[in-house]
């Protein structure tokens, strides 16, 4: 009996690690912007949940009242993406992408953001009404007029690459269609978010990674209750 009450307490513990999200709490941007000072995640997890990519990400975020600021690093020894227009499907090659939505609810709706290794934009609207992947629709945003900065460049001396983008928090008011907190400033002091990775290891199979990750085999990145919670602090 002893036995068993222990195999079912392991058990219990498995199922809550499984569901474990992270939390994170961002502080505003240093002036000038210096990334070395700001905040950052890494050791990102498979889309399964079991185990790390060969070719890890650290991603780092600021604020300040007027824009949301990601930088993302890639270890990447087999960069490789050909899209040069904007809100190509980038996933398909070397990729990094952010999904966020205001507020702690589990969302329906969120902004999807993926950057490529030179510098190329993919921002969504995304609705998901059963929380999975299945029966998502996309609706792509023009990148022109959004106010939206984005710099890349390849670093051979990592070997990988680097990606940044600059958001207006009127992005998500105006693209999500919500009311902001204030005249100014972020939508929201707390964020559901999470942040993906897609990269092919030279003479590897191409690799699905997570900040949070999102527990499916076949990979997917679509799984709002698994988003990570961030806080502006």
């Amino acid at each position: 009996a002893r036995y068993c009450v222990f195999l079912f307490l392991v058990f219990a513990s498995v199922l809550v690690a499984f569901g474990e999200i992270p939390h994170w709490t961002i502080s505003t941007c240093p002036t000038p912007l210096d990334w070395n000072l700001v905040s950052n995640q890494t050791d990102f997890i498979l889309a399964s949940g079991y185990g790390s990519p060969i070719q890890q990400t650290t991603v780092s975020a600021c604020y300040n009242e007027s824009y949301f600021n990601l930088r993302f690093l890639a270890i990447d020894n087999n960069v490789y993406n050909p899209f040069t227009e904007c809100n190509s499907p980038l996933y398909q090659y070397s990729v990094v992408e952010a999904f966020i939505s205001p507020g702690t609810t589990t969302p329906h709706t969120y902004i999807e953001f993926e950057l490529s290794p030179h510098a190329v934009l993919y921002n969504a609207k995304v609705t998901n009404p059963n929380l999975v992947c299945d029966g998502i629709t996309d609706y792509p945003i023009p990148c022109s007029g959004t106010g939206i900065e984005v710099t890349a460049d390849i670093d051979s001396s990592l070997p990988g690459w680097w990606a940044e983008i600059q958001v207006p928090w009127d992005y998500f008011t105006t693209y999500l269609d919500i009311e902001p907190q204030s005249a100014a400033g972020p939508p929201a002091n707390q964020f559901r978010m999470d942040f993906f990775r897609v990269d092919t290891p030279s003479g590897g199979d191409t690799e699905y990674s997570c900040w949070s990750p999102t527990y499916t085999n076949p990979p997917c990145f679509h799984v709002p209750p698994y988003f990570g919670y961030v806080t502006l602090g």
